[in-house]
């Protein structure tokens, strides 16, 4: 993966199939779980996500339903 060039990554993908322990995803990839419990829950996730969006070199490759427990 050239992390020089941001158009040049591609998605974070599992490792081989099979579910081995060693199977990781490629270098650079990052699942992020964010949570709210203060004020506006919502407004506040998606600040969250579009600051983590703004990073250098940075790609958001899929965002989940909003979830309430």
């Amino acid at each position: 993966m050239n992390t020089s060039d941001p158009a040049s990554t591609t998605a974070c993908a599992p490792g081989p199939a099979g579910g081995a322990l060693h199977a990781w995803p490629a270098p650079g990839c990052a699942w992020v779980g964010l949570g709210a419990n203060l004020g506006d829950a919502q407004a506040t996730l998606r600040r969250a996500v579009q600051a983590l969006a703004a990073l250098p070199v940075t790609r958001l490759v899929a965002l989940s339903s909003l979830y309430r427990s």
